[in-house]
């Protein structure tokens, strides 16, 4: 239930800004599907630099800013490469609900 709350709160503020407009719920779906396409974009990337020694050999997309920013919050290089031990709670403490709607921004 607290899980919910805080992502209400979370909607409040991100609706304030304009732009898209959802409900708690529908922005932890836009935060679990966007972490599921990134995760993905990261491995495709760490499994083309292994194939061809670093260089990138496949016609992949580049991660945007707000990629980057994103895998920086959600664990840096161990999310991109798939550290199995790595899991992040969005509300583990509370300046990561702001964290993850400043890099919405």
């Amino acid at each position: 239930m607290e899980i919910k709350r805080q992502w209400a709160s979370v909607a409040i503020t991100l609706n304030s800004l304009g732009g898209a407009n959802k409900d708690g719920q529908g922005w932890a779906k836009y935060w679990a599907e966007k972490k599921c396409a990134l995760k993905k974009l990261c491995a495709q990337h760490s499994n083309s630099m292994r194939r061809t020694g670093g260089g990138s050999a496949d016609d992949l997309p580049m991660l945007s800013d707000l990629d980057k920013r994103l895998m920086a919050v959600m664990g840096g290089q161990e999310f991109a490469v798939g550290d199995s031990q790595l899991a992040v709670d969005p509300f583990h403490h509370t300046p990561y609900k702001y964290i993850f709607i400043l890099i919405c921004l």
